[in-house]
């Protein structure tokens, strides 16, 4: 009866948020670039990325800005494979300007050395940073780039589409958590960041004191969501959604389960320190609501109740509702409303297993770019 009640409970503090957050997107303006055209730096931090790395640089070739503004800096972490060699086939083609710098780590924080190398080398002050992975639209650096240095600015990221069982429900999960950036900075309560699509100011970097006095700078992941943190804290800088389907970047989805598991490994490390920093009472009612649920079907197994099995279903369909109207105006931006049939799978595949995800990331190593890791 007690289990019952506080599911019921955190249902209606679920719906609260989640409409909430529904309203934040809703206000969160559409951005309108800046008429400036200013020298950009784009840092790309890869390891062993041969086979996506020559869309990328195609992609930066292709934008609708001048050429001559634009240095991309490619930070080489210990590839084993021939991207570096292709970097170079590609560059004496093409009138960009590409440079790579090879970095060795001093620690297991391989991407945010490399962060820290590029901005070390960086000619200019406006500085892009996405993933070797990605694809980029030809407007991205037009819309990402601004000549307020006091600003953070972070871009949506969604999943190239492909067709397996459970694509759409990752595809969903993604867009959620871009979305979800995009509420809570709206709010004043940022929580999530997507370092496939960022931009800030070396001023503003190392006046944040960059990653050296982050208390998990060894830590192999984060270097997003620790920037966001930082920045949020300084009082004159500002944080901003770039709500724009002209900077939607879009990346590679998981290919296998083995690999879907390790990155959400690697990603619920994240915020394992974050547990009091400000929008910590956001994740915690969300935190405790899915506890709840994924517990319930556990507790009815061994000591079944109908008041527990009813608020159980209640708690299910509840969510699938206020998530449904949650996505719309949300997949309408992204162009993916025909993905609001998949929200009920997305939500049992989502709800299996992020409880065990979330525990496993306090102990088990993750791979990430054939390299073997914990969060530590």
């Amino acid at each position: 009866m007690i289990y019952s009640l506080i599911l019921l409970v955190s249902m209606l503090l679920y719906v609260v948020l989640i409409f909430r957050m529904r309203r934040a997107w809703i206000r969160t303006p559409y951005n309108q670039p800046e008429d400036h055209e200013i020298p950009v730096t784009i840092i790309v931090v890869f390891r062993n990325e041969a086979e996506n790395i020559e869309a990328l640089l195609n992609d930066l070739d292709q934008q609708n800005y001048p050429s001559e503004l634009i240095e991309v800096l490619m930070i080489n972490d210990a590839s084993a494979d021939d991207t570096v060699e292709r970097i170079y086939r590609w560059s004496a083609k093409h009138h960009l300007r590409v440079e790579v710098i090879d970095l060795f780590a001093r620690s297991k924080a391989f991407k945010k050395e490399g962060i820290e190398l590029g901005l070390a080398h960086a000619r200019h002050e406006n500085v892009l940073l996405t993933d070797a992975d990605c694809r980029l639209p030809a407007d991205w650096i037009r819309s990402m780039t601004t000549t307020d240095y006091r600003q953070l600015r972070c871009g949506p990221v969604c999943y190239i589409p492909t067709k397996t069982f459970w694509s759409d429900a990752l595809e969903l999960e993604l867009i959620s958590l871009s979305a979800m950036a995009a509420s809570t900075i709206a709010m004043r309560k940022p929580i999530l960041s997507n370092g496939a699509n960022m931009a800030y100011s070396r001023k503003l970097f190392f006046h944040s004191g960059g990653f050296e006095t982050d208390k998990k700078k060894d830590s192999p992941s984060g270097d997003d969501i620790s920037m966001l943190r930082k920045i949020d804290q300084i009082a004159e800088s500002h944080i901003r959604y770039i709500k724009s389907r002209d900077a939607i970047v879009k990346t590679r989805m998981p290919e296998s389960f083995g690999e879907f598991l390790n990155q959400r490994i690697r990603w619920a490390g994240k915020t394992r320190y974050d547990l009091f920093s400000k929008g910590s009472d956001l994740s915690f009612i969300l935190m405790v609501f899915y506890l709840l649920i994924f517990f319930a079907p556990i507790i009815l197994v061994f000591s079944f109740s109908w008041i527990l099995l009813v608020s159980w279903l209640v708690a299910l369909v509840v969510k699938w509702m206020a998530d449904v109207l949650y996505f719309k105006p949300i997949l309408e931006f992204f162009e993916r409303t025909d993905l609001l049939k998949a929200v009920f799978k997305a939500e049992l595949i989502h709800l299996i297993y992020i409880v065990p995800v979330a525990l496993l990331s306090l102990f088990m190593p993750f791979t990430w770019k054939g390299r073997k890791l914990t969060h530590g």
